[in-house]
């Protein structure tokens, strides 16, 4: 999507046509960083009740020994 963005912006701009595959290609560079860096905190925010529901199971089951 950032792709097509960067190119049309780039052409609205009457930029030349190097400059525009420049602009198109670095965009889709930034889109994929973005993307990288939202799954990663997904990634970490989905699994914290995991870490919790675990942390509480080995309680009730040892409550003197909590490991994380």
């Amino acid at each position: 999507m950032l792709l097509g963005i960067g190119t049309a912006v780039a052409q609205i701009l009457r930029l030349p046509a190097s400059l525009v595959s420049s602009v198109a290609i670095e965009s889709g560079f930034q889109n994929g960083t973005v993307g990288i860096a939202v799954g990663a905190l997904l990634m970490m925010v989905t699994s914290l009740p995991d870490l919790a529901w675990r942390c509480a199971i080995q309680a009730m089951a040892d409550p003197s020994v909590i490991e994380l």
